[in-house]
């Protein structure tokens, strides 16, 4: 008899934390599972860590190069004997009962395809708690990725019947969320069963990558209006792509184009609950972003006139963050980027500096104006200066639908 589950791990240059996220799959409560480990021409000591693990339910798969992630992904799914797949990343750690429960859910919902779970971020009190049935998880797939990657587990036979496999694509994942929940459904599972890390660097990705993996989200944003549709005008698109990188300016304004356009969305859609309560979930969300705003800006202004105020960050957060700086009358000393190769350069007619810039002798507050949040605050703590004086504007979790 064969395994149930086939977990797959795709593995290139992890040695920092491999050994951790393999031996969390190992003690799993489920133990019926093989699992394909596939090394994907990494030059560390990855593979070395691998085959230092005895236990029969590890298969291992070599490349001699770096094939990437889609390619590695596919073959493994080609190579798979279970009946679910399960992903895991070579650097997240699985809680022991994350196979047991996918399992019994899968095997007890035979119409479902995809089973994620809520995950945890490593370091920080953040939960990314995704919707979890299928007509929340499709609606919500419409502004942004619903499941998380390395939480999910597939119904083999969907991908061999329909022929599905990643395609190689920047945000290879939501794309592949997207197409099959147009032939099977999807749930998570209401629960953090995953714990998630993020890297230094991920926070210090390339503009090039970034931009790459902007523009396949918003192309996959509009196919899917353009597949159930929606005539879209660029306002509309502005409104949605705003919705879906959570990047806008919070005022009762935006929440009545918002209004508009989820009705829009609405009349051609099957899904009119979901889109009902995501309108009133953003809507208070962004209610309660206001107050929490306006009381730091408060306490910002306050402060100001014997601080130096620094704002971390040259992207569009910061750009947000520097109307409702103006609309307070804040005056901004410097922008600070982690990029060195902007250190030098002009951002709304202010230096960029690099952290090496600023010592511990300035008597500074900090805003954090990026996604990387909890990263940029270990680097100003161990830099000297203050906890109490470091604030971001606004909540950079995008999960507000639900």
């Amino acid at each position: 008899m064969g395994p149930e589950i086939t977990v797959l791990m795709p593995v290139y240059n992890a040695s920092e934390f491999l050994k951790c996220a393999i031996e969390s799959i190992l003690n799993q409560t489920f133990t019926n599972f093989e699992f394909l480990i596939i090394d994907d021409g990494s030059t560390d000591n990855s593979l070395e860590i691998i085959k230092s693990i005895q236990d029969e339910r590890i298969k291992v798969i070599t490349h001699t190069k770096n094939l990437g992630l889609v390619a590695t992904l596919n073959k493994g799914i080609e190579q798979a004997k279970g009946q679910f797949i399960a992903r895991m990343d070579a650097d997240d750690i699985a809680l022991p009962t994350r196979l047991e429960k996918q399992y019994a859910f899968m095997s007890s919902n035979c119409d479902y395809g995809v089973c994620g779970t809520w995950l945890k971020v490593i370091g920080s009190e953040e939960i990314y708690n995704y919707p979890t049935d299928h007509e929340q998880i499709t609606a919500s797939l419409l502004f942004y990725c619903a499941l998380g990657h390395p939480t999910v587990m597939l119904r083999k036979a969907i991908l061999d019947k329909k022929c599905i496999r990643y395609n190689n694509v920047y945000a290879e994942d939501y794309d592949l969320w997207v197409r099959l929940s147009r032939i099977t459904k999807l749930y998570n599972v209401p629960e953090v069963l995953l714990e998630y890390r993020i890297h230094d660097s991920e926070y210090r990705f390339s503009n090039q990558h970034r931009t790459k993996q902007m523009m396949a989200t918003v192309k996959i944003r509009e196919d899917q209006l353009r597949y159930l549709g929606v005539k879209t005008t660029e306002c509309d698109l502005e409104i949605h792509h705003s919705i879906g990188d959570n990047n806008f300016i919070y005022n009762e304004k935006f929440i009545e184009k918002l209004k508009m356009w989820i009705t829009k969305i609405q009349q051609v859609s099957n899904y009119k609950t979901p889109y009902r309560k995501m309108i009133e979930k953003i809507e208070s969300s962004i209610n309660k972003e206001i107050q929490d705003i306006t009381k730091i800006l408060l306490e910002i202004q306050n402060k100001v006139n014997n601080h130096k105020l620094y704002v971390w960050g040259t992207g569009s957060q910061a750009e947000k963050d520097i109307i409702l700086l103006n609309e307070f009358k804040i005056p901004i000393k410097n922008f600070i980027d982690s990029n060195y190769s902007k250190r030098g350069k002009y951002f709304y007619n202010k230096k960029i500096l690099s952290p090496v810039d600023i010592n511990d002798e300035d008597n500074a507050i900090f805003i954090i104006s990026s996604m990387y949040y909890k990263i940029i605050e270990k680097e100003i703590l161990k830099m000297g200066f203050q906890e109490k004086n470091i604030y971001k504007l606004k909540n950079n979790n995008t999960l507000i639908f639900y």
